[in-house]
């Protein structure tokens, strides 16, 4: 028994509990959604950088390392916080800055890097997480709520709040597996989103689009309460951006292994 709780103690330190709060399944599908759209060389390239790994099943590392202490510099690379009403002029000249976090300078910033090195492990698993990120509608939220953090709600009688309804509970509430959720989105919703060829700077227009998505959000917070009409509302919403963040990773990818 003492064995027992001594690793328990052990995984709970290397995997803190709130890590999951970020969006596992999310992150997962999204992955899945890359993997569909990269071209094979892409795949075979990025699949020799990753020991064999799919971009799924890395999508997560970008959370799990934040137990590193090594890398807890990095823990503000995961969100970039814009204030509402926000035009889009002024919105792409803040989306840059790095006093509000730094999602967005980071994506960027890790494509440069990866330009310069194509084989560098570490800068292509953030690039990654942090890409999906961008497409989360509330890690481009508002600094004085922290993201939804501080916005508490009841989901199905449980107590939670804005930020980790759209990272967790919306995608949860349907019950599938993240192979099972990104065939369906592979099928349904992907054939209308344009494939694209990532040029320099188009992630400041995705996140612009994210931005949009996110001010809409906190216009319609009351409708949370209507749990079933809430998701009616916003499902088509959340599978855009999850197969969204998955075909823009994919020409990201593309483009840098080609």
């Amino acid at each position: 028994m003492k064995h027992r709780i001594t690793i328990l103690l052990f995984l709970t330190a290397l995997f803190p509990l709130n890590i999951y709060a970020w969006g596992m399944l999310g992150h997962y599908i999204a992955g899945d959604v890359t993997d569909r759209y990269l071209t094979p060389k892409a795949q075979q390239k990025v699949a020799a950088i990753l020991s064999n790994a799919t971009v799924a099943q890395i999508s997560v590392w970008g959370d799990f390392v934040r137990s590193d202490a090594d890398f807890k510099d990095k823990d503000n690379w995961h969100y970039t916080n814009f204030e509402s009403g926000l035009s889009r002029g002024f919105f792409e000249k803040e989306a840059v800055r790095q006093d509000q976090g730094q999602n967005v300078y980071r994506v960027g910033w890790l494509i440069g890097e990866l330009k310069k090195n194509p084989n560098d492990t570490v800068a292509l698993k953030l690039l990654v997480h942090l890409v999906q990120d961008l497409h989360c509608p509330m890690h481009l939220a508002r600094p004085s709520d922290r993201g939804g953090n501080t916005i508490q709600i009841t989901w199905f009688g449980q107590k939670t709040n804005l930020h980790s309804l759209w990272d967790d509970k919306l995608i949860e509430s349907q019950k599938m597996s993240y192979s099972e959720y990104g065939n369906f989105l592979f099928r349904t919703v992907a054939p209308h989103i344009q494939n694209i060829n990532y040029v320099d700077g188009l992630e400041i227009k995705w996140a612009w689009e994210t931005y949009q998505v996110t001010e809409q959000i906190y216009k319609e917070r009351d409708m949370v309460s209507r749990h079933y009409e809430y998701i009616f509302r916003y499902k088509a919403v959340w599978e855009e951006r999850l197969v969204a963040a998955g075909i823009h990773l994919a020409s990201i990818l593309n483009s840098l292994y080609e």
